[in-house]
C-alpha cells in the first residue's frame, strides 16, 4: 500500500475500505420485482373441456351443454314456461405461481350475437332493460360429467366474491371483464381458497321476466373464440 505524504488521506481510505468490507457481508442486498404478462386457456382433453351450460326446465335439468360451441346465460322460456340458463367455465390457473402477485385478470369472451341454435332468438340482447350477468365464485368441486341443473356445485354470493357486468348494447365481438378480485382469491400469493371456476347467471335471475340472455363461445369452440384470461403478475426478488 502507498502511503500519501498528506497525514489525512490514510485514516480516510481506512475507514471507506472497512465500510466497504462490512456491507459485503452485512448491508441488505437491493429489493427488486418482475412482472409478467400471460393469456391461459383451458386445455380440452378426454376428461371434459371445463365449461357447460345448464337449463332449469324438467325435461332438461338432469342433461348438460358441454358438447356445444358455446354457453348460454338467460331467463327465458320453453313451450312459454319459464326457464333460467347458467353456465360454469372453469380454466386451469396452475400456471401462476403461489410467490405472484396478480396485478391484474381479465376474462375474455367471445360472444354469440346469432343466437345459440335456436336455443335463444337471434337477437340474444333485444331488451328495454339492462342485460346484467354476475359472475360468482364456486366454492365446491365439479366434474363436467355428472354437472347438471339438479346437479350444481355450491358458489358465493358474497359481494365480495362475485361481480355484475352488464352486456354491452352494441354487442361487441370480444368482451373482457375484469376478474381481477376474483382470481386472486383462487390463484397466487394471496389465494384464499381452491379454484373451482365461475359460474355465470343473471342479475336479477329470481322471479325475473324473460327475456335476457348473454351467449358466448366455449372452449368447444374454434381456438380463435373460445373464452381465455389474460393475467399480469408481479412477483419479488
Amino acid at each position: 500500500m502507498i502511503i500519501s505524504k498528506n497525514p489525512f488521506i490514510f485514516p480516510v481510505l481506512l475507514i471507506i475500505f472497512f465500510l466497504g468490507s462490512s456491507c459485503e457481508h452485512h448491508c441488505p442486498l437491493p429489493q427488486g420485482s418482475f412482472e409478467r404478462s400471460i393469456e391461459i386457456r383451458q386445455d380440452i382433453n378426454s376428461e371434459g373441456d371445463g365449461d357447460a351450460y345448464l337449463n332449469s326446465d324438467p325435461s332438461l335439468e338432469n342433461i348438460n351443454g358441454s358438447g356445444d360451441p358455446h354457453n348460454i346465460v338467460g331467463n327465458w322460456t320453453r313451450f312459454g314456461d319459464p326457464a333460467r340458463y347458467r353456465s360454469y367455465l372453469k380454466i386451469d390457473l396452475s400456471e401462476i405461481k403461489t410467490s405472484e402477485e396478480i396485478v391484474s385478470a381479465t376474462l375474455l369472451l367471445h360472444t354469440k350475437p346469432t343466437g345459440a341454435d335456436g336455443s335463444v332468438p337471434d337477437i340474444v340482447n333485444d331488451t328495454h332493460d339492462p342485460n346484467n350477468v354476475k359472475i360468482c365464485l364456486v366454492t365446491d368441486s365439479w366434474e363436467i360429467k355428472t354437472l347438471s341443473w339438479v346437479n350444481q356445485p355450491s358458489f358465493s354470493e358474497l359481494l365480495e366474491d362475485n361481480i355484475i357486468f352488464t352486456v354491452p348494447e352494441d354487442f361487441p365481438a370480444v368482451i373482457g371483464i375484469d376478474v381481477t378480485n376474483l382470481v386472486r382469491k383462487i390463484a397466487g400469493k394471496n389465494k384464499t381458497f381452491n379454484n373451482n371456476g365461475f359460474l355465470f347467471k343473471m342479475a336479477p335471475e329470481e322471479a325475473a321476466p324473460p327475456y335476457r340472455s348473454f351467449v358466448f363461445y366455449s372452449a368447444n369452440a374454434e381456438v380463435t373464440k373460445q373464452p381465455y384470461l389474460r393475467v399480469q403478475l408481479k412477483s419479488n426478488y
